[in-house]
């Protein structure tokens, strides 16, 4: 396998699956023997979480200038792009890939590849967005239920489309205890109040007041730093003690993205931005049944995937809490359904899997490089 210099791009300062995505994507380039550099905001969630890997980094400073559609590029981001030395660059967002397009739009080098994990919410056919779009060498999809999202929204031929999956993975014979009643979910880090976290506190209480309570049921809620750097641990522990369900929860801090460290045995995904988050992959791979927000997107992908898990309104505690139940009851059922989805899942979004397709999606994107050259 040829080895590049990679340019990962990020603008933001959040931790969702597409920024976990992206770590994941960095470890495995320099793993690869890439060349790797990152173009991130100074002290970001990014800057911090990969502070232990040893790549240059260029920070982006200055005013939010508008370019077409985005934001505008520091000097320091010029010049990269400008002296020949980058074989490929990864965006993770729209709004850097329009001022990045800008600025590659008649150079024969990088090749310019585009991850996304969530549906689009606007449309982006005005004149110079199919402009800035042809650029693009290669599109990265997280999952298959977006891929026509995308091209109703966005103006890119077929062929430059790939599912790659996450690449979140566990070991292949690393499966969940089978045994337990213990539900969990992952709060956002930068979470600031308990409004999404609420109706989950609220079905437990209704379970908590039935005559036969599951022996053993906890719930545990999970955060990717400790608890006690979150602006949640006080209001979070005043509403478990008015709800009277604190004997049932647990505060657990993991690392970024130590998904290994989980061990529940039920995962509930909140409502969120994220279609379908990494962690809730994570959780099918170790044959973990989930409880995820109802929406047309989730719909379909029950349908292609089966008895995987239940959906629930994001705003009605007393479904969610049915649904609790109906898991717990039938909760082997649930595992060897995804016993038998195994090998199909993880050929979807194992990690293995993942950093073979992601290298080839940059091989590609550099042969259509060359391509689209031969030809001017």
């Amino acid at each position: 396998m040829s080895q590049y210099k990679i340019l990962f791009v990020h603008f933001g300062n959040e931790w969702r699956t597409i920024e976990r995505i992206l770590f994941f994507d960095i470890r495995m380039a320099i793993e690869s023997g890439h060349d790797v550099q990152l173009y991130c905001y100074r002290d970001s969630v990014m800057d911090l979480m990969t502070k232990d890997l040893n790549i240059d980094k260029y920070f982006h400073c200055g005013t939010f200038k508008r370019t077409f559609g985005g934001l505008g590029l520091s000097s320091s981001l010029k010049r990269l792009m400008n002296d020949g030395s980058i074989d490929l660059v990864h965006v993770y967002q729209f709004s850097a890939f329009w001022p990045v397009s800008v600025r590659l739009q008649r150079k024969e080098k990088p090749g310019l590849v585009l991850s996304v994990s969530n549906p689009l919410e606007h449309y982006y056919f005005r004149p110079w967005h199919k402009i800035l779009g042809k650029r693009l060498d290669a599109l990265a999809l997280s999952q298959q239920q977006i891929k026509a999202n995308i091209r109703q929204r966005f103006p890119i031929h077929p062929t430059k489309i790939d599912v790659v999956g996450m690449g979140f993975a566990p070991d292949k014979d690393q499966k969940m205890a089978r045994k337990g009643k213990v539900f969990g979910t992952l709060i956002k880090r930068e979470a600031r109040d308990i409004e999404a976290i609420r109706p989950i506190l609220l079905a437990f209480k209704h379970i908590s007041l039935s005559e036969n309570i599951p022996e053993g049921l906890q719930l545990h809620l999970y955060l990717e730093k400790p608890w006690s750097e979150s602006l949640l641990l006080d209001p979070l522990s005043k509403e478990l003690n008015s709800l009277e369900i604190q004997n049932f929860v647990e505060f657990k801090s993991i690392g970024p993205a130590e998904f290994s460290h989980i061990d529940s045995n039920i995962w509930i995904v909140l409502p969120q931005d994220d279609l379908l988050p990494d962690h809730g992959v994570w959780m099918l791979l170790r044959q973990v049944p989930l409880i995820l927000p109802r929406s047309l997107a989730i719909q379909s992908f029950m349908s292609e995937w089966g008895k995987v898990g239940e959906t629930y309104n994001r705003h009605d505690s007393r479904e969610l809490s049915v649904k609790y139940l109906k898991i717990l009851n039938d909760l082997e059922k649930y595992q060897e359904n995804l016993n038998r989805k195994s090998k199909t899942l993880w050929e979807t979004f194992g990690g293995r899997s993942y950093t073979q397709r992601l290298n080839d999606i940059y091989e590609k994107a550099l042969r259509r490089r060359k391509r689209v050259f031969s030809k001017s």
